[in-house]
């Protein structure tokens, strides 16, 4: 475990490690595997919750130590990717995590607006400051004791591209893609979370990050704000969760793109996340979990249904009518459930009328 640890304290102590304990790092690396995987998982989110979790794990790799460790990792170093990206997976992760880190301290209520502001954080700053009473307190929040909520996040936008080694492929026009990475690396962190004694709390909310962490982008790509159905659907999927997917979407853009960032695409990308925040603090209750306006005994006396899965599929399409204006009392409730039913199941209560 010292090995882990010597690079851990090297990083956050600002220190050299002298030749001498590297060759020792080099040539103990082998009996890594033996160490508990508790104390392994420990030392790696202490990595994470500490300065430049980024160079901690890239000196871990120059070691040979990661292999051992984080191998899903490792085994980005040699994998190429197409334009718009400037460096291979392994680099693009590693910027992932900094550019993670930089955008929570931007946010930050310590903040120092002196402080290394560009046009790409300034925007940032400018559209999203406003949140800052929201999100410190959000990643305060812990979903286990034993770890950060913010470690747990930046583990997750680590593995973010775990899953392209396994989906690469290359189209008729020999351009590199990664179709399904998102799914295959969900898989991935699943395997090395459970590994690594995470508790199960946490492994379902690191496989949702990186599952759906391309979802902000692609209602980017759309070319106007994310409609009131998306947006609704988005939380749905991802509940809380939401929110740190859409910090690692802009972390992910600004490794992705680096000093050939896009304007018009990272004030898109912003204004993406800009209305996805606001949706979820600011207008909960109107597109995301509005106050039901029926129960599940209300659709079985009015419909005479018996209680089952049509009861929970009919009231989610009722609250998702809700989110997005289009139902606004019960009457118009009803009205949906029975034109639902028709449509779906062919059938039309006596109780309709």
């Amino acid at each position: 475990i010292r090995i882990i640890r010597a690079v851990r304290q090297a990083v956050a102590f600002q220190l050299s490690i002298v030749p001498e304990t590297k060759n020792l790092i080099s040539e103990s690396n082998l009996r890594l595997p033996g160490v508990s995987r508790e104390r392994v998982r420990d030392e790696i989110f202490r990595i994470l919750e500490g300065p430049k979790p980024e160079t901690a794990i890239n000196i871990l790799s120059v070691l040979g130590a990661l292999d051992y460790i984080l191998p899903e990792i490792s085994q980005l170093r040699d994998v190429p990717q197409s334009e718009p990206h400037f460096q291979n997976v392994y680099h693009h992760s590693l910027q992932t995590v900094s550019k993670l880190n930089e955008i929570y301290h931007l946010l930050s209520p310590e903040r120092d607006p002196e402080n290394g502001m560009n046009w790409a954080s300034g925007y940032l700053s400018v559209r999203l400051s406003r949140f800052r009473k929201h999100l410190i307190p959000h990643f305060v929040k812990q979903i286990n004791p034993d770890r950060s909520h913010w470690s747990l996040t930046l583990f997750a936008a680590l593995y973010h591209d775990s899953g392209k080694p396994i989906a690469r492929s290359l189209s008729e026009n020999g351009k590199i893609r990664f179709l399904n990475h998102e799914n295959v690396g969900a898989a991935l962190i699943h395997n090395r979370t459970r590994e690594l004694k995470l508790s199960n709390i946490e492994i379902d909310w690191l496989g949702s990050l990186v599952k759906n962490h391309m979802r902000p982008l692609y209602l980017t790509k759309e070319g106007k704000l994310p409609s009131r159905r998306a947006v609704y659907r988005f939380f749905r999927d991802c509940g809380e969760r939401g929110v740190d997917i859409c910090m690692i979407s802009l972390a992910d853009i600004l490794a992705a793109f680096g000093p050939t960032l896009d304007k018009d695409l990272w004030i898109s990308h912003v204004n993406t996340i800009n209305h996805l925040l606001e949706s979820w603090w600011e207008k909960k209750s109107e597109y995301i979990s509005p106050e039901k306006l029926i129960t599940g005994n209300d659709l079985m006396m009015k419909f005479d249904l018996k209680a089952g899965p049509v009861i929970g599929k009919l009231l989610s399409e009722i609250q998702e009518g809700q989110a997005i204006g289009e139902i606004n009392d019960k009457e118009s409730a009803y009205k949906f459930a029975n034109g639902w039913l028709v449509e779906n199941y062919g059938y039309i209560s006596s109780n309709t009328g």
